[in-house]
């Protein structure tokens, strides 16, 4: 568990600008390097078009580095900053005050910094007042850029103002000069009107001689048409009478049958309900013998401790050298060895039923309190797994976290071309490699799901290569995105799967230039309606794992393109993480996950999705998924007829029994023969 060190401060300004002007030039995060002070160093990483979401870094002079993200907005009042990917990790802001003309700004920041040199250096230097001078600097700078805004927007109005000035004149100008042809073209027509109505007048006269002779002829054509019409008409009106007598019929017998279907529906979903309510009371007895059990575990354990540690004290001699044997003694009495730091903390939180300290208690201190609280969750032993991870843990350390019988599995990626599995023993050889080729590792979750004994998590991965080779290059920085399926039994790890998704850059231009297209590919399937005439969404049958399960079905049955939409909420959006099939990713709305389903029905001739596991919670589902497909036509890089196999770790979020986002990490290798 790494140490951190609070800051928190805050710097005010008022300038003479209204809030709309100070708003504006903060939006403009694309600027900011223009007018930011040069000691910060500020680069833009990532802008989306819009400031909700953009990036960008800072590098002070006398300084680390750190990374501020735009999180939410209230328009003229507040812009909510989240620091992270560096020295600094916590909220901020810009909150903005009307003053009749006038704007207090005030710049704010809560953040974490980690590391035991930043602890021992706020010791010795006043590091929320540097922070408060760097917040100065900022504003002062930005008060200095309203005003050369301020100057150049009057420029540019004194010119726009004679602009208008000139054009004024030139229009009145061509009025008038319209007005008089108008004029001029207005008589011109009336006298071409009075002519042609004097022409109509005559024409209307001999017209209504004529029509008055047809007229005569026409009603008696019509008398005869009449009793036509008439007597088909009766004829109609009987045959009508017998169709709804029989339609009549048709629909009471069809409300029957609809009747008794939705009595057998209801039946069947009470003795759903009923099985479920049975499986949570059977789980709920299982988990409250487990902590009964664990409790009477532990509470053996601790006598017997103490009662070593009464042994030991006995035999202990009051000299220097008995103190030695003493020490030898409790060794020998325990039966264990001095084991690192991170281990005894590891050990004390999964094994102690006790609640893990507050982070601003040392967990040393915490340790030699009373012994109260719940066991930890699977889901905390699963992030303090990420956080041994990202803090260079021995691999002593991290086998802490592992049964001794426990298994390991990590799918293809960009640097593995086959699955591998490894023991206990494989564990602790793979976690002594990453040390070896990664300067650093950093784990981020951002999300998570689970249920009974499994945790899975979506982690975004960073790291540093150290050591070249094996397709790594020195100084190389990565960027993955990782499926991580863990499997608990008392507290410890027995499973894990791994499904990575490296990114395709290198460099932080490729990394640009890729989230751009990423971008640009979503933006360009809104241009057309999400939904097509007649269509709607799918009603929800049953939980959201069912409805997982018949997502899938659908899937491997080959549905079209509109019968995967109906499972989608029309805000939907799917993440498709980089793979073999589609190296640079892809974001995409509901049309373009339309668009994508049609593709791949055209390239592949069937498709197959075997559900390896399943786990969730509240609205999340979490997927393990074995898929297959034959080559089709037109698919470019395999034969027609080829077979194609892949891991999938699929996380869905439901909301009203609809997906609303999807992400898919996929692993395969391209260069396995047909089959895998």
């Amino acid at each position: 568990m790494s140490v951190v060190t609070r800051i928190r401060t805050s710097q005010e300004l008022t300038v003479p600008f209204p809030p709309h002007d100070v708003w504006a030039v903060l939006s403009d995060v694309a600027a900011y390097p223009d007018w930011w002070p040069a000691k910060l160093g500020v680069q833009i990483l990532h802008h989306p078009g819009e400031l909700l979401g953009a990036e960008f870094e800072v590098r002070p002079m006398l300084g680390r580095m750190f990374c501020i993200r735009f999180e939410e907005l209230e328009s003229m009042r507040c812009m909510r900053l989240r620091f992270f990917g560096g020295s600094l990790e916590g909220p901020g802001g810009f909150h903005f005050q009307d003053l009749d003309g006038a704007t207090r700004v005030r710049y704010e920041m809560d953040v974490f910094s980690r590391g035991l040199d930043v602890a021992v250096l706020s010791q010795v230097l006043p590091l929320e007042r540097i922070h408060q001078s760097r917040m100065r600097s900022v504003l002062r700078s930005l008060a200095v850029r309203l005003k050369t805004l301020r100057k150049a927007a009057d420029r540019l109005a004194a010119q726009e103002a004679r602009s208008v000035d000139r054009e004024e004149a030139i229009r009145r100008r061509a009025e008038e000069d319209a007005a008089l042809r108008l004029a001029e073209e207005a008589a011109r027509r009336q006298a071409e009107r009075e002519e042609a109505v004097r022409a109509v007048a005559e024409e209307a006269e001999r017209q209504a001689a004529e029509e008055e002779a047809a007229r005569l002829a026409a009603e008696g054509e019509a008398r005869k048409q009449a009793e036509a019409e008439e007597a088909a008409r009766q004829a109609a009106e009987a045959e009508a009478r017998k169709r709804a007598e029989e339609e009549a019929a048709e629909r009471l017998a069809a409300e029957e049958e609809e009747r008794r279907a939705a009595k057998e529906a209801a039946r069947h979903a009470a003795e759903v309900e009923e099985r479920r309510r049975a499986d949570e009371e059977t789980l709920r007895r299982a988990a409250a013998e487990a902590v009964a059990r664990f409790a009477a575990e532990e509470a053996e354990r601790r006598v017997e401790r103490e009662a070593a540690a009464r042994a030991v004290a006995h035999e202990a001699t009051p000299d220097v050298s008995g103190d030695v044997d003493h020490a030898a003694a409790a060794k020998r009495a325990t039966g264990s060895r001095p084991r690192p730091l991170w281990g005894r903390i590891v050990n004390w939180l999964t094994e102690a039923p006790v609640a893990a300290p507050t982070p601003s208690v040392p967990a040393e201190e915490s340790a030699d309190q009373p012994a109260a609280g719940p066991r930890l969750s699977n889901f905390d032993i699963a992030r303090l797994y990420l956080e041994a991870l990202s803090s260079r843990a021995t691999p002593d350390e991290i086998g802490q976290f592992f049964a001794p019988e426990a298994a390991q599995e990590e799918f293809p990626h960009r640097f593995l071309e086959t699955t591998v599995r490894r023991g206990f023993a494989g564990i602790l050889e793979a976690r002594s490699g990453a040390l070896t080729r990664f300067g650093s590792q950093r784990y981020e979750l951002t999300g998570a799901t689970g249920g009974g004994s499994q945790v899975a998590m979506e982690v975004r991965w960073k790291g540093s290569v150290a050591t070249p080779g094996e397709g790594f290059t020195e100084g190389q920085e990565l960027d993955a995105g990782i499926a991580i399926f863990l499997k608990f039994e008392d507290g410890k790890i027995v499973r894990e799967r791994n499904y990575a998704c490296f990114e395709p850059w290198s460099t932080r231009a490729e990394r640009l230039l890729t989230l751009d297209e990423r971008v640009a590919q979503a933006g360009q399937s809104t241009q057309a309606p999400t939904h097509g005439p007649g269509h709607a969404p799918m009603e929800p049958r049953g939980s959201n794992l069912e409805m997982a399960r018949s997502y899938l079905d659908a899937l491997g049955a080959r549905a079209d393109a509109e019968t995967i939409a109906r499972f989608h909420a029309a805000d939907a959006v799917h993440d498709e993480f980089p793979n073999p099939f589609l190296p640079g990713g892809a974001h995409r709305d509901l049309q373009a996950i339309k668009l994508a389903r049609s593709r791949g029905i055209a390239l592949m001739a069937s498709e197959s999705y075997e559900l390896m596991g399943a786990t969730g919670g509240s609205s999340q589902v979490a997927l393990e998924v074995a898929w297959s497909g034959v080559v089709g036509e037109g698919l470019g890089l395999f034969p027609v007829g080829q077979r194609l196999e892949a891991r999938l770790g699929i996380f869905l979020k439901f909301r009203d029994g609809l997906i609303v986002s999807q992400s898919n990490y996929a692993c395969a290798s391209l260069n396995a023969p047909a089959g895998m």
